[in-house]
């Protein structure tokens, strides 16, 4: 009588546990561009000029190029301050090099559609990241990413207390998809 029981007990936590959804694996929606020569430069102070829109019309929060800037230091990265950044802007235009920056984590943006925001928490966006070498700005990136689609973010909206908190979640979620497929800077004695 108990053997009968105990298989029984068996095999529905087996088709139990095999119900499980299956964790997020971070970056499997980024498309890598390009994959130059970031690991051999190992820059260390970056620069992260001012989103470019790729087209007008688009309302971006500025809270996706601070985004960038937390999403660098957990890769182990030195992003320079936003408001040093800002101050060598001139005419909405940023030189590389102008900072003695190691490189320049330009950003465009090429879709925000936030219509959904509001009824789902949901975001369409097409996010593209190039890493350039201020030395040859006009050469091949040093590391670039593109990030389109939909991304969802009503599951946790529950753990903020308002919708910039929210939001700001949502942009931090957006750079580590599309930093998860950079190498992260490597430190180690010798190293800067």
């Amino acid at each position: 009588m108990l053997r009968p029981l105990f298989a029984l007990s068996i095999v529905i936590a087996i088709v139990g546990s095999s119900c499980q959804e299956l964790p997020h694996q971070t970056g499997t929606r980024v498309q890598v561009l390009e994959h130059g020569r970031i690991e051999e430069l190992n820059p260390n102070d970056i620069a992260v000029p001012p989103i470019i829109l790729s087209q007008e019309g688009l309302r971006v929060p500025e809270e996706l190029r601070a985004a960038f800037q937390r999403g660098l230091v957990k890769r182990r990265y030195t992003p320079l301050s936003l408001e040093y950044v800002d101050s060598s802007v001139i005419e909405a235009s940023y030189d590389p090099g102008r900072l003695q920056e190691d490189a320049v984590c330009q950003v465009t943006v090429h879709d925000w559609d936030s219509t959904l925001w509001d009824a789902r928490t949901a975001l369409f966006v097409d996010i593209e990241m190039r890493m350039i070498d201020p030395e040859a700005p006009d050469g091949p990136a040093l590391f670039a990413a593109r990030l389109p689609g939909r991304f969802d973010f009503g599951g946790d909206s529950h753990r903020y207390a308002n919708d910039n908190a929210r939001l700001r979640a949502a942009c931090d979620h957006l750079v580590e998809e599309i930093l998860s497929a950079m190498p992260a800077r490597r430190t180690g004695p010798g190293r800067l």
